[in-house]
Parts: structure tokens; C-alpha cells; sequence
């Protein structure tokens, strides 16, 4: 496969029919998330696709409280804060995304390590991946 293929806009095509896909290195095996067209461990460029399974651990996360102009107008912000996190989907994968289903209101609360499984959010006719509590 070309590494042009290894685009976050073909991440974001796979998110909208609910995968979670990365760039697998076929020389060294690691699995590079978000995809990019050259292997962050070796340097090598022959890629392929591989679905992840959307299942992880949380490594850590802010709750946001002054959210970018795009969730202000969705009603987010000091009195609506929303959670953001870190998620180690195994393979060293690991990606940022919304957090859903954790108590915002009480951050201490939130666990470190916890078990977490994919959600795709739809917002603005586009999907968005965000963890859940597993």
C-alpha cells in the first residue's frame, strides 16, 4: 500500500463506519496510532492496516472546563465541563478521545487504569471516537 493511505483523513473515514484502525509495520510490527505513513519505531514505510479492538486501559485525563469555540456553541464550558483523556489500546496504541460516562463533577473519582471501550459520538454529522467506562 502507498503511505500516502496513512492519513488521519482516512483515520477519521474509518471512525465514521465505527473502526478503530492504525498503521501495523510490517517490518518491525508496531503499531502506529494515530496512522502516520512512516513507522515511529523503525523509520519504515511498509505499512498495512489493523483493527483494534477498542478496548484499553486510561492513562490520564483533564476535565475541561473552558472548551475550544466549537463545544462552547454545544452548550460546554465552566457550568458543562467534559472529560479528555489518554487511552492505551495495547500494541503500544495509544490515542487521545472524548471520555463519556465518568462522574466530571467529581474528577477524584475517576481512576487511572480503569477499563475502557469505544464509543463513536456523532457531532455535526461527523463521528467522533470517544471511552466509556467498560
Amino acid at each position: 500500500m502507498s503511505t500516502s493511505e496513512f492519513t488521519v483523513n482516512k483515520f477519521m473515514e474509518f471512525l465514521s463506519k465505527r473502526k478503530i484502525m492504525a498503521a501495523k509495520c510490517k517490518k518491525c510490527g508496531t503499531v502506529n496510532l494515530p496512522p502516520r505513513p512512516i513507522c515511529k519505531k523503525c523509520r519504515g514505510s511498509e505499512l498495512e492496516w489493523v483493527e483494534l479492538n477498542g478496548k484499553g486501559k486510561l492513562v490520564t485525563f483533564s476535565v475541561v472546563y473552558v472548551p475550544p469555540t466549537p463545544l462552547v456553541a454545544e452548550g460546554y464550558g465552566r457550568e458543562k465541563p467534559y472529560a479528555f483523556g489518554v487511552v492505551d489500546l495495547g500494541q503500544d496504541a495509544k490515542i487521545t478521545a472524548r471520555l463519556t460516562g465518568f462522574d466530571v463533577e467529581k474528577p477524584e473519582s475517576i481512576r487511572l487504569g480503569v477499563n475502557v471501550e469505544a464509543e463513536f459520538l456523532e457531532r455535526n454529522g461527523r463521528v467522533i471516537l470517544a471511552f466509556k467506562p467498560a
